[in-house]
């Protein structure tokens, strides 16, 4: 076991007295630290640890990170072209005409523009184009795979498709309404206590 350095207490403040002294000046209430203001130049550009060649995390950076990424695998990155290529050319092109048919098909079938998931009026502007099958899981940009959402399903549904989303928001209603029924029962039962507590204050049968 470690022996304590100082016996008793008057020890230590002896100690504390003799070694402390220059410390307690610099920290006293009202005076301002030396060091206040002054900027240290030792470790300031090429000297710091996280030098990045004078060019901060910006968009800048990227592509002059990116640009010599290329410059050393060529091969790489024409290989990821190649892929990039074909995988536009599986989605195809969306034509203004497509859309136009969209959302023409839209407000025949409701009336006005409606979401395709909640079924609720969509606000000018806050209307999305979803695809039922989401692209990074093989969907296209046909006419059968695509639809009109409002901005809350579309954002929800994120990476799922039209079957997972429908059964995962169907689940989340069903929890809705017995959270509902949970609390009406509840109120119904307070309601019933305060009646039996009047009816007791009354010294009157309970009338049900």
């Amino acid at each position: 076991m470690r022996k304590p350095r100082f016996k008793t207490k008057e020890e230590f403040e002896q100690w504390r007295k003799e070694h402390c002294r220059k410390i307690g000046k610099h920290f006293k209430k009202g005076m301002i630290p030396w060091n206040k203001g002054i900027k240290r130049t030792d470790i300031l550009g090429e000297k710091h640890g996280r030098w990045k060649g004078g060019i901060s995390k910006t968009k800048e950076y990227h592509l002059m990170k990116n640009e010599e990424w290329r410059k050393k695998n060529p091969e790489k990155w024409r290989r990821n072209q190649q892929v990039q290529k074909h995988r536009r050319r599986a989605l195809g092109t969306i034509n203004s005409k497509v859309i136009q048919m969209l959302y023409e098909d839209n407000i025949k079938k409701y009336g006005t523009l409606t979401c395709l998931y909640c079924k609720k009026n969509i606000e000018f502007g806050k209307d999305h184009l979803e695809h039922k099958i989401p692209i990074s899981r093989g969907g296209t940009n046909i006419y059968e795979n695509l639809g009109i959402a409002c901005s809350k399903c579309n954002l929800e549904k994120g990476n799922k498709t039209e079957e997972e989303y429908k059964e995962r928001k169907g689940k989340k209603w069903e929890r809705i309404k017995w959270c509902r029924h949970l609390k009406h029962l509840q109120e119904e039962r307070e309601l019933f206590r305060s009646r039996v507590r009047l009816s007791k204050a009354l010294h009157k049968p309970l009338q049900i």
